[in-house]
């Protein structure tokens, strides 16, 4: 089957806040890029590459290192637009890489990660936890019914199926991501059967039992 596709925008959105070297937003459609989605069931971070000629030399002449985000539509007919926004789906640059110097170009490799996984790998689980698994793996990525203002945070969606066994634990200074990658197997979907999945998707976060996704 032909597949044809149009990159209708690629847009690097400066944020100074975030560490960005970019005073404006910057478009690098013209460097004809090339995009590299991936996600996984077993990741909790979705991730994004773009490799593109840089004619402007922003790279170099911005010291571009990380804190930009993405805006990105791609049309594709018979489907939906492929749409990443700064707004909602927050990917941020975390590196520039396989940066190649011609006399009359440079080609360069942008990645980019969700915000809440740059946030997770200064973040740490500091205290007490019981209560039900999936309640308990919420209260980690959205910190909903906390006082503290620690943690993920995260705004996005999040699709759970609901644990039947509570589990009690002390956070031990881990990182948010890895505590709930290790609460997934000790999470019970019924009776008699543990598993559950903690993954990133272009709609959100997912908490799902491996037993309900296999019934899907």
């Amino acid at each position: 089957m032909e597949s044809r596709f149009i990159i209708s925008k690629c847009m690097l959105i400066a944020d100074k806040d975030k560490g960005s070297s970019l005073k404006k937003d910057y478009s690098i459609l013209g460097g004809n890029p090339i995009i590299d989605y991936y996600e996984s069931v077993m990741s909790p971070s979705i991730s994004l590459t773009v490799t593109f000629i840089d004619v402007d030399q922003v790279i170099s002449r911005k010291g571009i290192t990380g804190g930009e985000s993405l805006d990105l539509s791609i049309k594709m007919g018979g489907f939906d637009d492929f749409k990443i926004t700064s707004k909602k789906h927050q990917l941020m640059l975390n590196s520039v890489r396989d940066v190649i110097t011609d006399t009359n170009k440079q080609i360069a490799t942008l990645e980019f990660v969700s915000k809440e996984s740059i946030i997770n790998e200064t973040c740490r689980v500091n205290k007490k936890f019981t209560g039900n698994v999936t309640q308990i793996v919420n209260q980690l990525l959205t910190n909903k019914g906390e006082s503290d203002k620690k943690g993920i945070q995260t705004k996005k969606e999040f699709k759970s199926d609901k644990a039947v066994n509570k589990y009690s634990f002390v956070g031990n200074l881990k990182r948010p991501f890895d505590t709930i990658q290790w609460l997934c197997p000790k999470a019970q979907s019924s009776n008699k059967n543990f598993g559950f999945l903690f993954y990133e998707t272009l709609d959100g976060y997912n908490f799902r039992s491996i037993e309900k996704l296999l019934e899907e």
